[in-house]
């Protein structure tokens, strides 16, 4: 296991980071981004940027800056384009979904444009990658009001326009919650119900489509999709503990599941240890495989994708200081 900070805690761009994202492009590059600032929701907080090559990081720069804050990128390449999702808003309930995209592996971006123009529904990836099913590219998205809930964007076009799936509720109650305050009805002491934000996808076809989900009960929530992401099921909680806090997974070239997360099963838990898990059942068992980090502080959000190589890659939340990001040989897993 090789470890590196992206940069060191002398060399810190910002007081504050956290949220990182990583891609691969087709020459090897390896990019990551993430937001920073003063910190988390302050008006200073923009989106960064680096690339490694040949082992070394170069200095990051900021690629996305204004009056708000911005959040949770997310890195996709999809033919040989690099695009750049990223929320902007002071608050989840206020958020813009925009996208960059560079066609020059990184040296530059172009203006950001709105997801879906006029939505402020938080549309496209919300914190963890896409993935690609032929030529469809799957969002993993949710939305934090009236209670938490997901659902998966879908692109048939390269990303310029989005479909929504059905709503992943976690149950008739949670629906029901959802129904009454839209109509204006909820009782104001009516108990928030279970929910879930911050899918995590994996396909085994192009039609048969799973999903992992951070939750507000202590567990990682599961639903999937048998029509290629238009309909999904009930999510439903898995025996894999979840502190509240982002998970992200990666279906290996072998056809295992790689899951990096804290597995702590505590709402609002400590966001320590952070660990890898492997499954070899498409996700009905789990093996502890490593603890990454497990010392007292924050290591959260990862973000986990398969090299071409076949390594895995990882990066995470480093103390609120850095990024750190882990090579693991595929043979040691």
């Amino acid at each position: 296991m090789r470890e590196q900070l992206i940069f060191p805690l002398a060399d810190a761009p910002t007081p504050q980071c956290h949220a990182s994202t990583l891609a691969e492009l087709p020459d090897g590059t390896l990019c990551a981004a993430w937001f920073g600032g003063t910190h988390e929701k302050n008006p200073d907080v923009g989106i960064w940027f680096a690339r490694r090559r040949d082992g070394v990081w170069e200095k990051p720069r900021c690629v996305a800056d204004s009056e708000d804050p911005h959040w949770n990128p997310v890195l996709f390449v999809y033919d040989g384009v690099l695009q750049l999702y990223y929320m902007r808003g002071a608050n989840p309930r206020d958020w813009s979904s925009l996208v960059m995209e560079s066609r020059d592996g990184g040296e530059s971006f172009t203006e950001p444009r709105e997801l879906v123009v006029g939505d402020r529904l938080c549309r496209g990836p919300i914190k963890n990658k896409p993935i690609r099913v032929g030529r469809r590219i799957l969002a993993p998205a949710s939305i934090e009001s009236p209670s938490w809930f997901s659902f998966i964007d879908r692109s048939d076009d390269g990303g310029f326009s989005w479909e929504k799936s059905n709503y992943i509720y976690t149950g008739a109650e949670q629906a029901a919650y959802n129904a009454s305050a839209a109509a204006g009805t909820l009782p104001e002491d009516a108990e928030k119900p279970a929910g879930t934000i911050q899918p995590t996808l994996w396909a085994t076809s192009e039609t048969d489509i799973y999903a992992l989900f951070r939750s507000n009960r202590g567990r990682i929530f599961r639903s999937e999709s048998h029509d290629g992401g238009i309909s999904w099921a009930e999510a439903v909680p898995t025996g894999l503990p979840n502190n509240n806090s982002g998970i992200d997974a990666v279906r290996l070239q072998d056809g295992r599941i790689a899951l990096v997360c804290n597995p702590v099963g505590t709402n609002w838990g400590s966001r320590s240890p952070i660990s890898l898990l492997i499954s070899g059942d498409n996700g009905v068992t789990w093996r502890h495989v490593c603890n990454m980090d497990y010392a007292p502080g924050e290591f959260s959000y990862p973000a986990v994708i398969q090299k071409k190589c076949g390594d895995l890659c990882i990066s995470y939340t480093w103390y609120r200081r850095s990024i750190c990001v882990v090579d693991i040989p595929l043979s040691d897993i």
